[in-house]
């Protein structure tokens, strides 16, 4: 009796020796692989500031501002995903008397900062701007632009979302298919379906040949889809697809992705190969 309560201590110890070495061996695996991930996105940072340099027309820990055309501007302002420093890209179009903003920086206080970046940079003021999608990247500083009666453009959907998300009404005056000349400026509104958000629309300058795509479209060194919290992975295929059909190549010489390096028609061919990777993985 003595000798079968003493095998099965000695079994119970070597099952729970067995546990703990798993468990410690898979504890130090996260920490590697969070490790690399960081450095990872540290890297990529540095890339992304390395190959958006030419052009610069202002630069400080927060934001930086690239002329793109004679009067389109990319700014980026940086902010915190996740615990990790992370640039958002969004841009500047130079109106005949003021300036159009296409999504604001992450929050009213970037958004404050950089209002007054461009009045001391152009000497104009914004007068209009245009939110993308309700995620804070995006809208995070509707607030802002409002104390300073700027005009807040969105489709319906955006301005409820962002609004149940707890930011400031914008106009929601867009149509999904929709031509909107501000100050001299003519872009074409365009929702291609959902993806990345439910609401993500695009902006297309056909004078630059620019296509703001935001967050509906990866930069080139992505290797997956990133946030898809809010995502719908087999309509964003879809959607590439009629994005790809309304857009020819030859009508695009830039993407804007909503983060990272730009582009041209192949971050779209990218987005639409990652697409394809997370149906695959899903469907395992």
């Amino acid at each position: 009796m003595i000798r079968r309560m003493a095998l099965v201590i000695i079994v119970s110890l070597v099952f729970i020796i067995g546990i703990f070495s798993i468990c410690k061996m898979r504890l130090a695996d996260a920490n590697k692989e969070a490790a690399e991930k960081n450095q990872q996105m540290e890297s990529e940072l540095d890339d992304f500031k390395n190959k958006n340099i030419e052009n610069i027309l202002y630069t400080d820990d927060v934001f930086s501002i690239r002329k793109l055309t004679k009067d389109t501007y990319v700014y980026t302002a940086y902010g915190e995903f996740n615990g990790q420093k992370y640039p958002a890209n969004g841009l500047i179009l130079v109106g005949n008397s003021g300036l159009i903003l296409i999504d604001t920086p992450w929050d009213d206080k970037k958004t404050r900062d950089l209002l007054a970046i461009l009045k001391n940079t152009f000497h104009k003021n914004v007068s209009d701007a245009i939110v993308t999608h309700f995620h804070n990247d995006r809208v995070g500083g509707i607030k802002a632009l409002q104390e300073e009666d700027i005009s807040v453009h969105s489709t319906p959907l955006t301005d409820m979302l962002a609004v149940s998300d707890g930011y400031a009404h914008s106009l929601g005056d867009l149509s999904n298919n929709d031509f909107l000349t501000i100050d001299g400026r003519t872009l074409e509104i365009y929702y291609p379906g959902k993806g990345h958000t439910e609401d993500n629309i695009t902006i297309y300058d056909k004078k630059d040949k620019l296509l703001f795509a935001g967050c509906f479209s990866k930069n080139n060194s992505d290797k997956t889809l990133g946030n898809i919290a809010d995502a719908d992975i087999p309509e964003w295929l879809k959607s590439i697809n009629k994005l790809q059909e309304k857009y020819t190549e030859e009508q695009i010489n830039w993407v804007i992705p909503g983060h990272g390096n730009l582009g041209g028609y192949d971050l779209l061919d990218h987005t639409k190969s990652l697409v394809e990777e997370q149906l695959k993985e899903h469907s395992k």
